[in-house]
């Protein structure tokens, strides 16, 4: 998040933006450095870094997610290198 955040507490798109995006990616936290260590909205910033990560979160599709996950941590193909995998599923084909 940019400095104006911390000394005029205005939010813009971009900020917002920045919080959702990383509650999709799936971020377990988030670390608020100066606009809650020196800015003078503190409070301000964490209530609405709170209200966006809520929003975000009744966005995200979390069981597409786990399905993705399990099928691609089980696809070969999605993991080349890995002798393990290769070796199930040469098992299986058998």
């Amino acid at each position: 998040m940019h400095a104006e955040v911390a000394g005029v507490g205005l939010w813009c798109r971009a900020e917002a933006t920045d919080v959702a995006n990383a509650v999709l990616d799936g971020v377990d936290g988030m670390l608020l450095g100066a606009e809650t260590l020196r800015g003078r909205y503190a409070v301000e910033t964490v209530r609405t870094v709170l209200s966006i990560c809520r929003q975000a979160e009744l966005a995200f599709d979390y069981e597409e997610h786990f399905e993705h996950m399990i099928t691609s941590a089980m696809d070969v193909r999605h993991h080349p290198h890995s002798f393990t995998l290769k070796f199930f599923s040469l098992q299986r084909a058998l």
